[in-house]
């Protein structure tokens, strides 16, 4: 089931091209830099709010389509 969410960058680990979600209520997404739409992967910084559809990944909640807020 795909669902939109707004929430902010949590965590980004650069060299390995993914990081975390925080919806502010307790849940992260994982996401990979192929999701990240409109911006450039290395120019997310954490706290930058966003929006993103949250699908169900292999390990958990996952964020695809993400897009500055």
């Amino acid at each position: 089931m795909e669902e939109t969410r707004s929430g902010f960058i949590k965590a980004i680990i650069p060299n390995r091209g993914f990081g975390f979600i925080s919806d502010g209520n307790g849940t992260d997404y994982f996401f990979h830099r192929v999701g990240v739409i409109g911006i450039p992967f290395e120019e997310l910084r954490e706290g930058v709010q966003v929006e993103f559809i949250m699908v169900d990944g292999k390990k958990g909640p996952k964020a695809i389509g993400i897009t500055l807020k």
